[in-house]
């Protein structure tokens, strides 16, 4: 079948398909990876964010800037003192 003889219908329940799919296996990740270092060690914790930056990094898609600003939009709920540890952290991982 061509995309010229698909239904408009046909078409839109195939995107609500693959964005459901998408958004359950986004919820599954995010479950796993809680999962997965729920019971880590600062210390441990620091090693994996290190180990991925450094990835990131190799990758060339390492955004310091973004991790700024998800550090910025989260401050308010953070101890001032924990929020100058992380910015500090990323500081040194730049």
């Amino acid at each position: 079948m061509k995309l010229s003889e698909m239904r408009q219908s046909d078409c839109l329940q195939s995107n609500a398909k693959v964005k459901t799919t998408r958004q359950g296996g986004q919820k599954n990740n995010i479950i796993d990876t809680y999962e997965s270092i729920k019971n880590c060690s600062g210390d441990e914790l620091m090693n994996m964010l290190s180990a991925e930056i450094q990835s990131q990094k190799a990758r060339g898609v390492f955004d310091y800037d973004g991790l700024c600003n998800t550090i910025e939009r989260v401050r308010a709920y953070l101890p001032a003192e924990t929020y100058q540890n992380m910015m500090r952290i990323i500081e040194n991982l730049r």
